[in-house]
């Protein structure tokens, strides 16, 4: 019970962090507008993170009563962090010098999909990370 609690702290500790980042107002000279600009690493890295500390704390909750499946787990993960990538981004237009960006919403994506996609493999050192 006290590594689920654990986990749980990181993870919301996590959220917060995200959207401390994601909600600072930017300066003109900071605002990149390119497709590939160092933002769509930041996005794909901290939501890849985010899933990641998700499903740490989803398998730990079903470790023991298999509340849920690893293809369940998955699609939680998609879901929750999906979600919080749009909203991110919903809010950043209200962020004085921020906008919001398709392009920050797909790397958000994608980083979500390759921490899933990496925590599913129980023999990658990734995995045993976060377990």
């Amino acid at each position: 019970m006290t590594k689920i609690i654990e986990k749980t702290y990181i993870l919301l500790s996590w959220i917060f962090f995200i959207f401390v980042v994601i909600t600072v107002p930017l300066t003109n000279l900071e605002n990149n507008n390119g497709f590939l600009g160092w933002d769509k690493l930041v996005h794909f890295f901290i939501f890849g993170i985010l899933a990641t500390l998700t499903a740490s704390l989803l398998k730990e909750i079903s470790k023991n009563k298999k509340f849920f499946s690893l293809k369940t787990i998955s699609g939680i993960i998609f879901i929750f962090c999906s979600l919080l990538v749009i909203l991110g981004e919903y809010l950043q237009k209200f962020i004085p010098g921020r906008f919001p960006s398709t392009g920050d919403v797909f790397f958000g994506i994608l980083g979500i999909i390759v921490a899933i996609l990496i925590t599913k493999k129980k023999s990658d050192p990734l995995f045993f990370l976060f377990s």
